[in-house]
This record gives structure tokens, sequence and C-alpha cells, in this order.
């Protein structure tokens, strides 16, 4: 950021402490909004207080990780210094939408943003904090979707991040089939579906794991549960989308 002369500085302290607001200000001096809220925060302090998440509740956090692994997204804007997290839902998901927004607020104690578009709505976090919280859980390289997966293996040892964290895969890039004992779990990440499947494993569920060979996308895993197997993991795991 640009630093600016003593006489400029003062003149926005000023009007700052008159009570004129950032875009008020922004238009006076013709300064960017991002410069005025910098010095609205050293004389005001932090307009909106961190996120304080909900950590300590695996199953909460699981939940948000495994829907995030899924269909979510990570963008740092580097020019201006903001992070954009959000959860990618179809529109016609109702209920799971309107669960993921009462989940969401549980975690992070702010309720999400939305964006409707033609086929997807997306809750969504302009947050610095549930940026560096989804990538302390989860790793990937350049493309997220052919390469993310937990970034700590241990957790799949623990009960209560598991159910979450199953659940949030099937309620992003998952399929319960209607009218038949079927859940699909679909990913281009080999590491995710294997992950999904080490969560399977934790509680004794047996799945078929298939490989669609694509030549123009990148080759598809899927994982397949059926029969009594759905009803266990139903029973388990409450996926959104089986209720």
């Amino acid at each position: 950021m640009k630093r600016l002369l003593f006489e400029q500085r003062d003149r926005i302290m000023k009007m700052i402490i008159e009570g004129k607001s950032l875009n008020e200000i922004s238009k006076i001096t013709n300064l960017s909004k991002t410069t005025i809220y910098y010095y609205m925060r050293k004389k005001l302090g932090r307009k909106y207080p961190l996120m304080d998440l909900n950590n300590n509740d695996l199953e909460l956090v699981g939940e948000a990780i495994g829907f995030f692994a899924g269909d979510g997204s990570l963008f740092h804007d580097l020019k201006k210094g903001q992070w954009h997290v959000r959860f990618i839902f179809n529109k016609n998901e109702i209920k799971v939408i309107n669960y993921y927004i009462e989940s969401l607020k549980r975690l992070t104690g702010k309720i999400p943003f939305r964006h409707y578009g033609k086929s997807v709505t997306i809750l969504y976090y302009n947050s610095k904090v549930l940026g560096n919280f989804c990538s302390d859980y989860l790793k990937w390289e350049d493309k997220k979707v052919s390469t993310v997966r937990l970034r700590d293996k241990n957790l799949l040892l623990n009960k209560k991040f598991i159910v979450g964290f199953l659940r949030g895969l099937i309620d992003s890039d998952g399929y319960v089939r209607k009218g038949r004992k079927e859940i699909y779990f679909g990913s281009v990440s080999k590491k995710l579906s294997d992950d999904f499947v080490k969560g399977l494993e934790f509680f004794g569920l047996n799945s078929k794991i298939y490989i669609q060979r694509r030549t123009k996308h990148l080759d598809f895993n899927k994982v397949r549960l059926s029969g009594e197997e759905v009803d266990k993991f139903i029973s388990i795991v409450r996926p959104i989308k089986a209720l």
C-alpha cells in the first residue's frame, strides 16, 4: 500500500473522528476503500471481530472439512489481502443448503453470505481464519479437485471426526439413489477417495471401488455401498441427502 503524506493521514483521521463513513471518505479523498479501512482500523480498531471457530466439536469440524474437500474452494486475493472461502451446492438441494447454513453458523459463529447462480447456491465467507482452518486440515497442489486429501491421517482414527467427514463428503460429492439401496461417492482425487474408504473401514463398512477411465478428463474414482451397508452407513453417518 502506498505510504500517505502526513497531511493526508491527518485529514483521514479527522474525518473518521467526525463519523464519516468509509464510502464518504473514499469519495472525498479519491483514495481506495482498502487504504481508508487501514487507517480506520488504526484509529477505531477492527470493525469485525476475527472469527472464533468451534474447534472442540470434531464432528462439526469433520463435516465442514468433508464438504469443503468435495465442493469447496479457497482463493487468496493477494492484491486486496482477502481470503474467499466457498461451499458450493446444487441449488435444488434445499434441505442440504439449509442444514449447512446452520452447521457453518455453529462452526464459525457467523451466518454465511449467500450467492445464487443458475444451477448453484454458494455459501461463502471472506475470512483468513477460515481459509487457514481449511488448509490446516486438507492439503492439495495447484488443482484442488484432483489432489485434495486429508493432511493428518490420524484423524481417520477419531470416530466423531470421521462421522462428520463422511457426511460432508456424501452431501457434497455423493449420490444417494432413490428407490434402491445404493450410495456413491465420487472424486477425481484418488487420495480423497482413499480417505473416504478408510473412514468406512473404521466402522467395518464394506464398499466396492471403481475407476472410470476418461480420455478427455481425469479418471473418476467411484466408491459404492449397497444393500445392508447403506442402512448401516445412514444410521451411523446420517447424511442429509439421505434423510
